[in-house]
């Protein structure tokens, strides 16, 4: 008697896991290299210059608030992936309002990278189906992203606009755009694509966390991008009925 069994799908859980795991470590080890190098030198006592001391007490600030935002956002997803719809809150949210939030909360980083956020609203623009917060985060990690890839002196397009029974909003860079053999996996978790990891972007999370949100609301995310003339990322959500 022989007694087959199918095991695709755990072996694709088992390879899903081992990458996880691989781009966990990937993520951590650099800035607990930080952590270690820099708090064994203090420790040690081999500074000698002020100045020099507190840049290594600001670089373990940072890596250690990096470290952080790398588990909160883990966190989320997880939250987002096995509780879905579920754990979401649901408001009827004013896009105008949030999008002018968020324009005053870049507004610093903008300046300091002298790149302008416009925002483009369309008159009698309707509510939102979606969390006050959740929302803000999703516009957040958008313009966030697009602030990465801007040059200096280039522009960050907020736009809005109502398609029947949806509100699409939009995030148009002009940085460097994005292969087109790149697109479909760049919402993954973790995936940077080859330009970004080049740029030291970051993460990987933020888009991840932004399709996360936007499917727990039962909307779509879209992407259009030409390498080199920039990018367009987009999300639909439900109007507030």
């Amino acid at each position: 008697m022989a007694v087959w069994h199918n095991i695709t799908k755990e072996k694709q859980l088992e390879s899903l896991r081992r990458e996880f795991v691989a781009n966990v470590s990937h993520e951590l080890r650099t800035p607990l290299s930080y952590l270690q190098g820099y708090s064994e030198a203090l420790l040690d006592g081999v500074l000698t210059d002020e100045s020099q001391h507190r840049r290594y007490l600001e670089t373990i600030h940072s890596e250690t608030l990096r470290l952080r935002r790398l588990v909160n956002d883990l966190l989320d997803l997880n939250r987002l992936e096995y509780g879905g719809a579920m754990e979401v809150p649901h408001d009827q949210v004013n896009v105008a309002d949030s999008m002018e939030t968020i324009c005053r909360q870049l507004a610093p980083a903008a300046l300091a990278k002298e790149v302008r956020i416009i925002a483009s609203i369309s008159p009698d623009l309707p509510d939102v189906d979606c969390g006050q917060d959740r929302f803000k985060q999703i516009l957040l990690n958008l313009v966030d992203n697009a602030l990465h890839f801007s040059p200096t002196r280039k522009e960050i397009i907020l736009s809005a606009r109502s398609l029947d029974k949806w509100v699409e909003i939009s995030v148009t860079d002009q940085g460097p755009g994005i292969p087109l053999e790149e697109q479909g996996r760049i919402w993954d978790r973790f995936e940077r694509g080859h330009h970004r990891q080049e740029m030291n972007s970051g993460m990987g999370l933020g888009l991840a966390i932004v399709r996360s949100l936007v499917l727990a609301y039962g909307g779509e995310v879209y992407l259009s991008s030409q390498l080199g003339q920039g990018a367009t990322f987009s999300f639909r959500l439900p109007s507030w009925v």
